[in-house]
């Protein structure tokens, strides 16, 4: 999939921004009488319902290369009158039996209970907890606001009623226009569809056509006739009561309770958020600008600095650029300093020519923002505020919407007039582990790999040690021991954890200057005791990369090991394919059974494989997080190697015993 897929893939996860008075005054006044009729439908139709049950369906249609029809996002709500509903998505769900409401994230396994407050746009109570919402043009949706009409005219202009389609079962009205792509990812409006049912106008369906901005950013879709992005809704039942355990939330085994979800891609609330560098001075920094300069940290001194995360890549530019250079003319007279920071992979010539169109007369970092990103808490895209005294403020997750913009040019006035922001506060120790484990949950990809004896490994400890900000990415520093303990790097500092787990030192690291963007493959090949009775030997790692991809560069999709003994001979040869384009990474051979021979270890994807001295896989652990580095060794003497992982959050430990063999 290409990175522009990926970017839209990102906007239909994160989804809207709130609703805008100006924005929906401004696009009604563009549409057809008819189509005013059919809105007033609408709007009527939902103030009539005395209950609802929809399932939904959200899917990318394509007959590009790599494409075709999807099975899409599943995605279902309920309601019965006044405040009792249900959304289930993908990311999790939002429930409420009319007093309290209780949001539950699949990604992290955590949820969070309040009392709904019948004052506040329920919409943006969910918002709070789960970060920006799914589409605005969804009937739950629009049903649970307070301005439902408003909600569902800012994403449409110069709507017309065309014609009458059955869509799934249901005559309907067809309504066409323009629409920006929900999340205002993609600024110009392209055209869309829109059926609403004729008996009391509800969403049967609509339609994003995305053809044209498609052919801009990707090679595949040069041929193409359609590439469009559906909201259907496959099933619904209006005033059929829905069962009365539809609105009762029971947690799921395993899930924990938390008082605050902690979002890192999207935006929450009203102002920045509070994060781990709240109330603390700003990270040193620098990179080189487009003008060939150095810039880091210290152009902050004095003023209120906005650092901000944009990414330019494969045809896409996050948004941003013209907004925060509409913010620095404003405020720069005043003390505002802005720096923003691109990551992605493109030539200087076509990041000068984004920025020049943006007007930008901030500078523009190019090299090393990946690095910086890490330092600042921002993984991929984030703006953070910084005060006059160099202490940071808060932070908007995530790259920045129409309404973002609105909160943050808000604090920066407030920090111009010499006041802190409530998200300045520094976080506990108690809130900064939550907010870590809570980032761990979410890096840790779904396995879909068949556990083999996952038993065998047994963890012992797992001791605190959080990578920068967690980015699964984010390779670290790699292991060094001693025979007292492990060290492992814990953000700015090296902590060393001894073999019961437990933190025993903690030295500063220097500040980071620069960062490499690059990637450093894993070791060609290893030296051990291999094959039949533990011969000297080596093990050499061919990668298989997918032939049939399109793509100029071809994905790995696995890798084969074989052993050969000092003369050249082979031993044995295994094949691993991974999940997701993954292939076998940190491999390193050590003996855990005692016996002679060493085995392979190594982790692929989300997994940490074993593969026996004789050449059988003999162990697949999923592993709850991503591995960075691990280390064998034997640290306890007792002639068996111990498995240390590191992921995102934690130092692992896993003993190896084989079950009827120990």
């Amino acid at each position: 999939m290409s990175k522009m897929l990926i970017s839209l893939a990102m906007v239909f996860g994160l989804a809207t921004a709130a609703p805008a008075d100006d924005k929906a005054k401004e696009n009604l006044e563009t549409w057809s009488p008819k189509a005013k009729d059919a809105l007033e439908r609408l709007t009527g139709g939902l103030e009539k319902l005395r209950s609802l049950e929809e399932t939904a369906e959200f899917r990318m249609e394509s007959d590009a290369q790599e494409m075709g029809r999807s099975e899409g996002q599943k995605l279902s709500f309920a309601y019965l009158k006044p405040n009792r509903f249900r959304f289930k998505l993908p990311e999790g769900e939002a429930v409420c039996d009319g007093k309290e409401l209780t949001v539950f994230k699949t990604d992290i396994g955590r949820y969070t209970t309040s009392k709904l407050d019948p004052k506040k746009d329920i919409v943006e109570q969910i918002t709070q907890h789960m970060g920006p919402f799914r589409l605005d043009v969804g009937n739950g949706l629009l049903l649970v606001s307070k301005k439902p009409r408003d909600r569902f005219v800012q994403t449409f202009r110069n709507m017309d009623v065309t014609g009458r389609e059955t869509r799934n079962g249901d005559a309907c009205l067809v309504l066409q226009g323009f629409a920006g792509v929900p999340g205002g990812w993609i600024k110009d409006d392209v055209p869309v569809t829109v059926w609403m049912r004729e008996t009391d106008g509800l969403v049967r369906a609509v339609e994003f056509d995305l053809l044209q901005v498609a052919q801009q950013t990707g090679e595949q879709f040069q041929n193409a006739t359609y590439f469009r992005m559906v909201y259907d809704v496959t099933e619904l039942k209006v005033n059929e009561k829905p069962d009365e355990k539809a609105f009762s939330f029971t947690a799921p085994e395993g899930a924990k309770k938390t008082d605050r979800l902690y979002s890192r891609w999207g935006h929450t609330g009203e102002g920045a958020s509070q994060f781990v560098l709240s109330g603390k001075p700003v990270p040193q920094f620098e990179g080189r600008t487009l003008a060939g300069d150095t810039v880091g940290s210290e152009r902050l001194a004095g003023k209120v600095g906005v650092v901000s995360f944009l990414y330019v890549g494969g045809g896409y530019t996050s948004p941003g650029a013209e907004e925060l250079a509409d913010l620095y003319a404003k405020y720069r007279d005043r003390g505002l300093e802005v720096i923003v920071v691109v990551q992605g992979d493109v030539d200087e010539d076509k990041l000068a020519e984004t920025f020049d169109t943006a007007r930008a007369a901030y500078p523009v970092i190019h090299e090393g923002g990946y690095g910086i990103a890490r330092d600042m808490e921002c993984g991929s895209g984030g703006t953070v505020l910084v005060n006059r005294d160099g202490v940071v403020q808060g932070r908007y997750g995530g790259f920045l919407t129409p309404q973002m913009t609105e909160s943050l040019t808000k604090d920066v006035e407030k920090l111009l007039e010499g006041r802190d922001l409530p998200s300045a506060k520094p976080m506990s120790k108690e809130e900064i582990e939550e907010y870590e484990d809570q980032t761990t949950a979410r890096f840790t990809p779904s396995s879909q790999v068949e556990p083999l004896n996952e038993d065998w490994l047994r963890e012992a400890w797992a001791a605190r040690a959080p990578d920068e900000t967690g980015n699964y990415w984010s390779s670290g520093t790699g292991p060094q021991s001693d025979a007292e303990g492990i060290w492992v790097r814990h953000r700015n500092s090296v902590r060393k954890i001894n073999l019961k787990g437990e933190t025993v030192a903690e030295v500063p690291m220097p500040p980071r200057k620069t960062a490499s963007q690059g990637y450093t493959p894993p070791t060609p090949f290893l030296v051990g005791a291999v094959g039949r009775g533990g011969r000297p030997g080596i093990i050499t790692v061919e990668t298989i990369v997918d032939e049939e991809s399109q793509e100029q560069y071809k994905p790995p999709v696995g890798a084969i090991f074989a052993a050969f003994d000092e003369q050249g001979a082979e031993l044995w040869r295994q094949e691993i394919r991974g999940e997701q384009h993954q292939q076998p990474q940190h491999m390193t051979l050590a003996d855990l059974d005692g016996r002679r021979g060493d085995e392979l270890v190594f982790t692929c994807g989300s997994a940490i494989h074993v593969i026996s001295s004789e050449g059988e896989l003999i162990v697949r652990k999923p592993f709850p997080g991503w591995p960075q580095w691990l280390l064998v060794q034997d640290k306890d003497g007792d002639g068996r190697a111990e498995v240390y992982v590191r992921d995102q959050m934690h130092l692992r430990r896993y003993d190896f015993r084989p079950a009827g063999k120990d």
